[in-house]
């Protein structure tokens, strides 16, 4: 079973028998088998005949409408499908002592991502040396598979981030733009209002997926169960952070497609500005929609990137057995 990524404007969804026709604004057309299908994602704006709604509502499959930039604005979902299967087995696993090893996982794949963007862009920034950071990281990770309980584990991640964000801030090449540090709220320069911006854009579409998989999005192993926090869409977005969107971040200083026109100041912070904030989600949006290797079998969009992974947290809910396989880049 799969989804069905619908990202270019104006494409219409059609049926035609046990087929989905995927009809695009220049003509061109692309059949899918409809039984493959268990859920559809519209980015802006695409159609569904009245046939595709009712067959999707027939066949158990959800149709979640998001914003080009990845905002869900909500779902059409069958009666049938039910929520409460999905919860019970999550609270298990949170209640389990193996929620600490998923916890592991996913700050060991998070420093793991930071090391391997470090040592990319260091390769292309001559007169920076790198090497005692990225031996330091290396021992952390080392600890970080032994960590006994989440407050030693949190210390780790913050030792890691304590070594990486001043090193990423090295590796800017625009005199206009400066890291030392990650500051968050309220972000007190543009690099962390960047920073800020992109990863808020990335969680709220990692949230839509969570909830379209019906999963508690409250319920999390590395972040606190807080009535006010979205705990799972805070751990599962940890790996990510590093690879796409800091990595996206330096490529919008370092190509110099921002200047600091883009930001203001204003209510004891630094933000983008409207201005800003378009050429961003452009950027973004850009840069989501490119192909990608997601298995050595697999290639989709980096959306579907974050469909992959949350898949892979479900099957290894279903069957703990399974190594969870989170993002590790390469």
């Amino acid at each position: 079973m799969t989804s069905l990524y619908l990202l270019e404007q104006g494409s219409q969804v059609s049926k035609k028998g046990n087929q989905l026709l995927v009809l695009r604004q220049d003509g061109q057309a692309q059949e899918i088998p409809f039984p493959l299908i268990e859920r559809i994602l519209i980015f802006g704006r695409s159609h569904l005949t009245l046939d595709v709604t009712r067959g999707c509502l027939l066949r158990q499959v959800t149709v979640a409408y998001l914003s080009r930039s990845g905002w869900l604005y909500g779902s059409l979902s069958p009666l049938t499908r039910g929520r409460g299967r999905q919860w019970q087995l999550q609270k298990q696993r949170i209640e389990s002592p193996s929620s600490l090893e998923i916890a592991r996982v996913l700050v060991a794949a998070k420093v793991h991502n930071q090391r391997v963007l470090l040592q990319r862009l260091s390769r292309r920034r001559t007169g920076v040396d790198l090497t005692l950071i990225l031996n330091i990281l290396l021992y952390l990770l080392s600890k970080i598979g032994a960590a006994s309980d989440l407050a030693t584990l949190r210390g780790y991640e913050g030792a890691a981030a304590a070594q990486y964000f001043p090193a990423l801030g090295q590796l800017i090449v625009n005199p206009a733009f400066t890291l030392t540090q990650r500051i968050k709220r309220p972000p007190t320069n543009p690099m962390n209002a960047l920073l800020g911006f992109c990863y808020s854009v990335f969680w709220n579409h990692l949230r839509g997926v969570i909830e379209l998989y019906a999963l508690d999005p409250y319920l999390g192993h590395l972040h606190e169960e807080n009535p006010k926090h979205l705990a799972l869409v805070s751990d599962l977005i940890e790996p990510f952070r590093p690879a796409l969107l800091d990595s996206l971040v330096i490529t919008l200083v370092n190509n110099r497609i921002l200047s600091l026109e883009a930001f203001e100041y204003r209510d004891g912070g630094c933000y983008l500005n409207d201005q800003g904030r378009r050429l961003v989600l452009a950027e973004f949006e850009r840069e989501m929609s490119e192909k990608v290797q997601i298995t050595p079998t697999q290639e989709g969009h980096r959306w579907e990137l974050v469909d992959y992974y949350v898949r892979a947290y479900i099957r290894h809910l279903h069957h703990p057995e399974v190594p969870l396989d989170v993002y590790r880049v390469r």
